[in-house]
Order: structure tokens, then C-alpha cells, then sequence
């Protein structure tokens, strides 16, 4: 039997501090929502958070070292209709002496002199160094160092005659981190002796190894055809001496794809091959005047790119070549920022079977095609810090593609013939493409009461609208596809959609050959709902419910010379009021193993929805001999699908 007694709510809140200068922090200390409110129930988890929140705050403003265990509150329940008075207690610094013990009042701290010794060593320490002023860093030289001083004095947040703070102090650690050039690095802080107020920074960084070199192999199931794919990276850090990172990234695989032609193709009769190079800065590229607008804090980053290789499947065989430039900065703990300045990238198709394109209903994504675009994405992640709470992700891109390029195409003649490979609409002998893309995809994580359970939703949403020089559908790489491992896993990936697209479509003849169609739109809207849970230690289960679709503009369509799509074309197109018959549904139950370092997973699920099967045979339900073991989609991957 347990009696609780009757609740009592918080009172009176007064404060004992010794410091002058504590007392003078909380005076100008104002929270729009206080922790503790008179008149609330009492609660002691809630007078922990506020000696947190107080910790936090004086260890911004200057109080170096401030302990936790210095904040008490003593409680007072004589004071009658079940109210708790509050004292907070804030004691002084103490200082141990030998086998005594004394107090001291504490003081804000401010930084002196700050040294940073970019090559340190926990061995061999006893070396002379020689010393050099940059600005208002002292760093330690000696003939070992490579790296130019900015390297350093660019990454750190404080400087001589800041106040300390905590704060600034982990935003420091946070970039010497990203530059990736550095194993270890170690901020500490000594009293000086001579100004008691103050303290010495010491910032001690021992770097990587000027190269390394890192293999990723991995296997890959594509709509059901299974794959090898593997790159090599080698990385040469260092390399201006300003922190830049030069890397070579080689890049490779096989796929079994179901033969089209010839019966007697080896399994892997599908690879792809290519090779990048790239160069990250720690800062941004750009006229120095313009970059000292932006602080330290952001992190700021640029990457210089460029790549290409070839793709080659049984219907074509396609080159590519890309260029970029892209600016990265990360303005706090939950949120990352970058904008693709330069994305410029040409796809040249090759050998294409010429039986498998007259096959095809639309033909977008198979014709040569130059793409010249800028993006800006946004990312808000709060995971790491919301770890046991509900938390969220959401990233979001606006694109747009061949505005500057068409700018251009205004200059040019209009007179020039047909075989000219700059007339307009066309460059190097090849349509660019324009268009305005936009994409959405929030997800939500809540524990649930069970620590080993949680609910996990996702809503996505994507729309690439075509203009100008491009007036039908999107490129293939711009365009969406529904189904598969991370979508909605009752479908196989570029087998649903758009709309109503008949079912039988997919799979269209070429002679006695079945040849598998990939179905892609301009416009996608997703969803997805996932109980998450334990079985057994690293063994992980899940219920899922997906729905979603893609679909076509709603405007004015070039015939595809397909009576059955030509005659159903409206089926296709995204209209409000025919959702509710081309909404895909799925729902289905997965396993995952955690190894710690990855997930395995694997998700089977079922269509409960069809839209692309006759009126009246789309609910499963409606047709309850599709429910069987074979009508289950097997979804093999790594890691969690969103």
C-alpha cells in the first residue's frame, strides 16, 4: 500500500549568495518562461534542471569551473496550505589547502594570452619551441610545422581579452574537429599568476597523417537486382598548408539485371565506373573583405569538384561529367546550411536500343542534356540533443537550373541553322535544361513510455516544374519514382506511378522479351508511419504503414503514341479531387539487426492499396487472393529508411 499524503505546489523562491558578482549576473538574469512558478506543483525534477540552466549560465558569462554542487535549495513546508518555500543556497569557491579547506568569492574570468601548438606530442615534450605572434595568438613553432598559422587562429572562437565562456569554448572544439586535419585536439585553462582574474588558453592539436587512403565496399539491391559497389578515396591533407584537403575518390560496381537480348549474359552484365576529384577548404572561397562579414561560429567550408564516369545497362550506355562549387556553414548545434553555387553537369547517352525506346511511354531522362544549377538547402536535426526526447529532422532544397544560360541564349543570333551546336536552346550541340525544384522531407522520432519503443513518421513532398527551353517533363535525374526500400516498400522501386498508370504497363514487350520499365514524375507526395521496437537486445522490429504516389503536370501533354496512356493521360496527372484513387498504401513488418556501427534491415511489405490496378481490384480486401506470401515485397538495406 502506498499513501502519496496530499500534493503541495511551489511558494516563495529567495535566494543566499555569497559572490557579489553571481548576485549581479542573476539580477539582469530574465527567462521569458521560469522554471520554477509559485503557485505550480512541486516538483524536484524541476529544481535540477534550474541548477543545471544556472551552471550553464554562469560558465558563459566568465565563471570558469563553476560546480553544480555549489547550488542547493534548502525547503521550508511549515509555512502552512501545503506550499514549499525555497531557499537557493549558492555557496563561494572552495579551495583545499593541504588538510584545510577555505572559501573564496567568485570572479568572472577574462582570457589572457592564448597559445596554440599545432604539432604537440604526449611523449616528447621536453624539445625547446620557439614561439610567433600572429595577431593576438601565440603559436609554437618548430621545424616540423607545416601548417600556415590561419590554419589555427581561424578555427579559434576566443581571443585574449574575452570573457570566458563555455560556450565559445565547445564552438572551438567543434571546428578544429571538422577541419578533419587534426586526431586529437585539447583546450585547457590555467590560472595566471600574476592577474589572478585571468586565465591562460592552451590549445594542444597533434594532426593525421599527411595521406590515407579508405575503402568502402558494399552490396546493392536495385528493384530486385542485386549489386557489388565500391570506392577507393585517397586523401592528401594539408595540401596549400592552409588545411585544404585534396581527395581522389575512385568509384565502381556490378549489377544482375534481367537479361533482355541474350539469355547467355554472365550474372553481373550491368557496371558503372568513375572517378572524382575535390578540394575542401576550411573557409569560404571567396574576396576577403566579403568573408570577414561572416563569423567564426558558422564553420564555414567550400568544396571544389569535379568528376565523371559511365554507366552502362543493357539499354544504353551513358557518360556523364559533372563540375562544383558549393559553400557549407553550420550557424548552430542543430542546423546546417549549403549552397551549390556551381552544379553543372552534362549527360551524353550512348548506344541507346533504339527497340527499348519506342518502347517507352515517356522518354524523358533518355536524350542527351545539359543541367546548369544552383541550390540552397536547409537542415535542422536536433536528435543528438533531444536523444530520450522527442525529436526531429527536416531538410528542404529549393533548385533552379539554366536561368544564366538562357540569360546567354538572348545574345545569340536567331538566324543560326539547326546543325549549329551553340543555336538557341542548345550548347555544344546539346538542349539544357530549366526548371524550379523544390523538396521537403520532415521526419518526427517520440520514446515512447518503454524506452525500448518509439513511434517515427516521415512527410515528404517534391515538385520539379519545367519552363522556358524545357517545356515537357523534368530530366531523369531531376524527376521522382515511388516504391522500394526507403519508400513505400509494398511496391518495387519504379513500379508505381504516376497516377493510375496501369499496372500491366511496366512490363512491355520487345519481341519474345520482357524489357522492366522505370516509371518517374515530376510532382511526389509520401508518408510514412513505423512502430519501432526490441525483441531481443540488438535484435530490432517494425510495423509500417506507407503511402504515396508521383505524378504528371496537370497541363497540356505531347501524345505518347500509346493509345492506353494517351487515352488515360488525365489518370496520370496530379488533381485534388482524384487523390483518394491514387494514393498508394502498403503496410507491412521489418527486422533489424545493430551491430553498432550499422543496421541491417529487412522489411517485407504488402500493397493494400493499388492505384494502378483495375476500379474495384485496388483494395486488397476487394481482392483477397492477392494477400499471399508471394505478393510480399522483400526490402533489403542498410540502415533505417528515414
Amino acid at each position: 500500500d502506498i499513501y502519496t499524503g496530499n500534493r503541495y505546489k511551489f511558494g516563495s523562491l529567495q535566494r543566499l549568495i555569497a559572490s557579489q558578482s553571481i548576485e549581479a549576473l542573476l539580477q539582469t538574469d530574465t527567462l521569458s518562461k521560469p522554471i520554477i512558478v509559485k503557485g505550480e506543483y512541486y516538483d524536484a525534477d524541476l529544481l535540477d534542471e534550474e541548477r543545471t540552466r544556472l551552471v550553464q549560465l554562469f560558465r558563459e558569462n566568465g565563471f570558469y569551473g563553476f560546480q553544480k554542487e555549489l547550488i542547493r535549495f534548502e525547503a521550508d513546508t511549515a509555512v502552512g496550505e501545503r506550499h514549499v518555500d525555497l531557499v537557493m543556497v549558492i555557496a563561494d569557491q572552495p579551495v583545499y589547502y593541504k588538510d584545510s579547506v577555505y572559501y573564496r568569492p567568485h570572479v568572472p574570468f577574462k582570457l589572457g594570452e592564448v597559445y596554440i601548438d599545432p604539432y604537440y606530442t604526449y611523449t616528447d615534450n621536453q624539445k625547446a619551441k620557439d614561439t610567433l605572434l600572429v595577431g593576438e595568438y601565440t603559436v609554437i613553432d618548430s621545424e616540423e610545422n607545416k601548417f600556415k598559422p590561419r590554419v589555427m587562429t581561424e578555427s579559434v572562437h576566443f581571443k585574449p581579452g574575452d570573457t570566458y565562456n563555455e560556450t565559445v569554448v565547445r564552438e572551438s572544439y567543434r571546428h578544429l574537429t571538422s577541419l578533419r586535419i587534426f586526431r586529437t585536439s585539447e583546450i585547457s585553462f590555467d590560472r595566471d599568476l600574476e592577474k589572478p582574474d585571468h586565465l591562460k588558453a592552451i590549445i594542444r592539436l597533434t594532426p593525421f597523417p599527411k595521406r590515407s587512403v579508405k575503402l568502402d565496399l558494399e552490396g546493392t539491391n536495385t528493384a530486385g537486382n542485386y549489386g557489388i559497389f565500391g570506392t577507393v578515396s585517397v586523401m592528401n591533407r594539408n595540401m596549400f598548408k592552409n588545411g585544404e584537403i585534396f581527395d581522389i575518390t575512385l568509384r565502381g560496381g556490378f549489377e544482375s539485371q534481367q537479361s533482355l537480348y541474350n539469355q547467355n549474359e554472365p550474372i553481373f552484365n550491368t557496371y558503372e565506373y568513375g572517378i572524382e576529384f575535390g578540394v575542401n577548404f576550411p573557409r569560404f572561397v571567396m574576396p576577403r573583405k566579403l568573408k570577414r562579414r561572416f563569423p567564426k561560429r558558422i564553420i564555414p567550408k567550400t568544396r571544389l569538384s569535379t568528376s565523371f564516369g559511365r554507366q552502362h545497362r543493357q539499354e544504353f550506355t551513358r557518360d556523364y561529367i559533372n563540375v562544383g562549387l558549393g559553400y557549407f556553414w553550420t550557424p548552430s548545434k542543430v542546423v546546417n546550411m549549403a549552397l551549390q553555387l556551381i552544379d553543372f553537369s552534362f549527360l551524353d547517352l550512348k548506344d541507346v536500343n533504339q527497340d527499348y525506346l519506342n518502347s517507352l511511354d515517356f522518354t524523358q531522362g533518355y536524350q542527351d542534356v545539359l543541367i546548369s544549377a544552383i541550390r540552397y538547402s536547409y537542415t535542422f536535426n536536433n536528435q543528438k540533443i533531444n536523444k530520450d526526447k522527442n525529436s526531429s529532422f527536416f531538410i528542404s532544397s529549393i533548385e533552379t537550373s539554366g536561368n544564366i544560360l538562357n540569360l546567354i541564349d538572348q545574345l545569340k543570333p536567331d538566324d543560326l541553322p539547326d546543325e549549329h551546336a551553340n543555336r538557341k536552346g542548345h550548347y555544344f550541340g546539346v538542349e539544357y535544361a530549366q526548371y524550379f525544384k523544390i523538396d521537403l522531407d520532415y521526419r518526427n522520432y517520440t520514446p515512447l513510455k518503454n524506452e525500448n519503443q518509439s513511434f517515427v513518421w516521415r512527410a515528404l513532398a517534391g515538385y520539379t516544374f519545367t519552363y522556358g527551353n524545357t517545356q515537357g517533363l523534368p530530366p531523369f535525374e531531376k524527376s521522382y519514382f515511388a516504391g522500394g526500400s526507403n519508400d513505400n516498400r509494398g511496391f518495387l522501386a519504379y513500379r508505381l506511378g504516376p497516377g493510375n498508370y496501369p499496372k500491366d504497363f511496366y512490363n512491355t514487350s520487345i519481341g519474345d522479351t520482357v524489357v522492366n520499365y522505370s516509371a518517374v514524375g515530376p510532382i511526389k507526395l509520401l508518408m510514412n508511419l513505423e512502430y519501432r521496437f526490441t525483441i531481443l537486445q540488438a535484435l530490432k522490429g517494425a510495423l509500417f504503414w506507407d503511402m504515396g504516389n508521383i505524378w504528371l503536370y496537370d497541363r497540356t501533354t505531347e501524345p505518347t503514341g500509346n493509345p492506353g496512356v494517351d487515352d488515360n493521360i488525365d489518370k496520370l496527372k496530379f488533381r485534388w479531387e482524384n487523390l483518394s484513387q491514387q494514393i498508394a498504401m502498403s503496410a507491412g513488418m521489418g527486422l533489424r539487426y545493430d551491430f553498432g556501427f550499422f543496421v541491417f534491415r529487412l522489411d517485407a511489405g504488402i500493397p493494400i492499396f493499388d492505384p494502378g490496378l483495375e476500379e474495384g481490384k485496388r483494395f486488397t480486401p476487394q481482392n483477397p487472393a492477392r494477400f499471399g506470401l508471394k505478393d510480399f515485397v522483400l526490402n533489403f538495406a542498410i540502415g533505417y529508411p528515414f
